[in-house]
Parts: C-alpha cells; structure tokens; sequence
C-alpha cells in the first residue's frame, strides 16, 4: 500500500499527487502488478483514529491524505475471463455489423 499526502497549503497538490499515482500505477503495470487507487480511505484519516493513524505513520502536521494506492498481483484467471469476454463481444460486434449491412437491422 502507497498512502499519498499533500500539504494543505500546497496550490496544485492534489493534481501534483494525481499525476504522481497515476506514474506509480504506469511503473507498477510495467512490473506486472495490478494496482488501484482508492480515494475512500480519506473517511478513515477524517476521524480521530485517522489523526492517530497519521501519527503512527509519521504524516507531518499541516498535510492531509489525497489517496492510496494499493499494489499486488492480478488473479490470472481474471485476466483470462476478460479476455474471453472481450472476444465474446468482439463476435457479438461483427454478427451486428454484417447484418445492419445487409439490411437485417434498420440503421438508425
């Protein structure tokens, strides 16, 4: 898990802290991770077990969560369920287009 922060007073740091998960989940792919970036997790770091929380990792005062990122390996059969879903639909697709071309299908 990767938590991203920001200081509270920074101008642009939420887009700063965007474009640097959105690196992270770019380098984590080419590594073969899957990866996620969940921004719920500010409910936790809104409460008072998230100042603890805060504390206890050693955010510094002024700076606020932005979002996390947790990292792992991708379930191969998902990626094998997708991809037989994909080409279920790229079938699906090709059937609609022949018979919207042999006028089976009025066009819309």
């Amino acid at each position: 898990m990767i938590l991203i922060t920001a200081d509270k007073t920074a101008r642009f740091a939420e887009i700063d802290c965007a474009l640097t998960a959105e690196n992270i989940l770019i380098a984590a792919e080419s590594l073969g991770l899957g990866s996620i970036i969940m921004t719920s997790t500010e409910f936790l770091f809104k409460s008072e077990k998230g100042e603890q929380l805060k504390k206890e990792l050693g955010i510094p005062e002024g700076y606020e969560h932005v979002c996390t990122i947790a990292l792992g390996y991708e379930d191969e059969n998902r990626r094998q369920n997708q991809e037989k879903r994909r080409n279920q639909l790229r079938k699906i697709i090709s059937q609609f287009t022949r018979c919207r071309n042999h006028k089976l299908i009025p066009s819309s």
